[in-house]
């Protein structure tokens, strides 16, 4: 029998003026229920995904750069990419492919293989994934 795991992610959006402040005629704000639905996560593999947004690159040996990579196929994942970079990149959730060292997943010891839980997700599911680990 398989398991399968849905994620409930509540995005609240609220009506609020250029300053940030809520305008005081504005209802309570809009909550929007997206269920990212998630064949066989193990309690690892969630834990990666609710904590690990704060620790990349990814993976034991750090060969995934960022969590979007990470939610692509293995075999789809860049074999090598420069590291060494401070910028971060917020739209997928690690660091940006510059810096001084190059790492290359080919490398005995480097292989991003593996770990192909999430990859099935619909494109709009893994949007809405990446962007509930925003708020962690």
């Amino acid at each position: 029998m398989r398991r399968t795991a849905v994620l409930c992610v509540a995005l609240i959006t609220a009506a609020c003026t250029t300053s940030g402040e809520r305008p005081a005629t504005a209802a309570r704000p809009a909550v929007n229920v997206v269920a990212v639905q998630v064949p066989a996560w193990s309690p690892s593999d969630l834990e990666l995904f609710l904590h690990g947004s704060m620790s990349a690159p990814y993976l034991h040996n750090g060969s995934v750069r960022t969590l979007a990579e990470l939610l692509t196929p293995p075999a789809e994942r860049p074999a090598a990419w420069q590291r060494g970079s401070r910028r971060y990149d917020t739209a997928a959730l690690g660091y940006a492919d510059e810096g001084p060292y190059r790492f290359d997943a080919r490398a005995p010891g480097n292989g991003n293989g593996g770990h192909a839980f999430g990859t099935d997700l619909a494109a709009a599911e893994k949007r809405d994934l990446l962007e509930f680990l925003k708020t962690r």
